[in-house]
């Protein structure tokens, strides 16, 4: 099933595991690994901890269309791209200084990806198997959706993986980044993950991770999806399906369908 932007916080995940091991520092520049992409402005100056915190200015806000006339917008030509590049090449223009505020974007996870493409020179995709999927005991493949058949990964989005193995993703991050005795996510980038430094619409935000409540880290897609994990009470609930809008509580009620508890994935129970 996919998932939309849940796929935002595996690119942090990967970004951490980068920077744990010297490949990669938060203050490095976007332009020091795309240099060609220089355009004398104050995109010349994005970090990766902006780019990682939604601070990065770059005018292409996530102003989804609601009908037919609103696929101009660039988010939506961003998902239907099939030259990625190409896309980012004719969008720099900014909106705001960066890291003068935060502002979700999702052109900021899509150059994050192609920053840990770069410094590793393999793909999102492979990336992702071979230093998590694999490390959590993952049950089924997952995909990465691609702009054309041979081309890159859209970061930002179009992650498709099965129920329980999004329940172990979730896993992963209630254990403070362990998969039994593998620490997959390395122990300062989990504090990183779970320690707010913005505000976007009313929640705590952190490098590519929702913090709704106290002691929650939450990843969420487009229409709600959410790979939610409670500390407090050791409590993952995975939704892929669409959400209604019109009742905070139905929403509520209809997460409890999917609570699932340590045990059950463990034991690889069916639910």
């Amino acid at each position: 099933m996919p998932s939309y932007s849940v796929a935002k916080t595996i690119i942090s995940i990967l970004a951490g595991q980068l920077i744990a091991e010297g490949k990669l520092k938060e203050s490095d520049k976007l332009v020091d690994f795309y240099p060609e992409l220089k355009t004398g402005t104050s995109f010349d100056s994005i970090t990766v901890q902006q780019l990682l915190d939604m601070q990065s200015g770059i005018d292409v806000p996530d102003n989804y269309p609601t009908g037919p006339s609103g696929w101009g917008s660039p988010i939506a030509q961003m998902y239907a791209t099939t030259d990625m590049n190409y896309f980012l090449r004719g969008h720099r223009k900014m909106i705001f200084e960066p890291g003068s505020k935060g502002d979700y974007r999702s052109v900021d996870t899509q150059y994050m990806g192609m920053i840990i493409r770069k410094i590793t020179g393999k793909d999102i995709a492979t990336l992702a198997h071979d230093r998590i999927w694999e490390p959590i005991g993952a049950e089924y493949l997952a995909t990465w959706s691609l702009d054309k058949k041979g081309g890159i990964e859209k970061a930002f989005c179009c992650f498709n993986a099965a129920a329980r193995d999004y329940a172990k993703l979730g896993l992963l991050i209630k254990n403070q980044g362990k998969a039994g005795s593998i620490q997959v996510i390395p122990t300062a980038w989990m504090k990183r993950l779970s320690t707010p430094v913005e505000n976007l619409d009313n929640w705590g935000y952190s490098a590519f991770m929702w913090h709704p409540y106290p002691n929650v880290d939450m990843m969420l897609g487009l229409h709600e999806q959410i790979v939610y994990t409670d500390h407090k009470s050791g409590t993952i609930i995975v939704k892929l399906s669409d959400n209604l809008k019109d009742d905070e509580m139905k929403l509520l009620r209809y997460l409890k369908l999917f609570l699932i508890n340590e045990s059950t994935v463990i034991n690889n129970q069916r639910i």
